[in-house]
């Protein structure tokens, strides 16, 4: 069989192509999005903290403020919680804080108590990350990252050899 520009077998090889090769990208995107958001933030300082509570959410729900706690937002078909640490550290000038990560995960990243990894922000004391869970989110990114490359790969072999 003689594959032509014009065929559509030739067009589909090209979408087929093109398709997974954003796809992949797609994918790789993902993982360094990951990445960014479980690295330390820049200028952060690591001390040790403890769980004191957790503040749960729906993810993309929002709170109303006065409004008694009530959480709106677009939950449809989403109704896994997320867990926010709220921890206590001591500051490198000595200044006791409590503050809840604007990450979340599930299941909780630890227990009320634990002692837990902590990443601050020496301006606002307020911004906290709890290191928990790091290397499954290493081999999240990784794994993301090197499968959407595979796909996008492919991707690229089939739109050159379609041409």
């Amino acid at each position: 069989m003689i594959v032509t520009a014009a065929s559509p077998v030739h067009h589909f090889f090209v979408i087929f192509g093109a398709a997974l090769t954003g796809f992949g990208l797609l994918f790789v995107l993902v993982g360094v999005i990951i990445r960014r958001t479980t690295r330390g933030f820049r200028g952060a300082v690591r001390t040790q903290g403890t769980i004191v509570g957790f503040d749960s959410r729906v993810p993309g729900a929002f709170r109303v403020p006065g409004a008694g706690g009530l959480r709106f937002g677009s939950s449809i078909g989403n109704t896994q919680m997320v867990y926010m640490p709220t921890v206590e550290f001591t500051t490198t000038d000595g200044t006791q804080v409590r503050a809840t990560s604007n990450i979340g995960t599930n299941p909780r990243p630890g227990k009320v108590g634990d002692a837990v990894p902590v990443l601050y922000d020496p301006r606002n004391p307020q911004k906290v990350r709890v290191q928990s869970g790091k290397a499954m989110m290493t081999c999240m990114e990784v794994a993301f990252m090197l499968l959407g490359g595979a796909v996008a790969a492919l991707g690229i072999v089939i739109l050159i050899a379609a041409h």
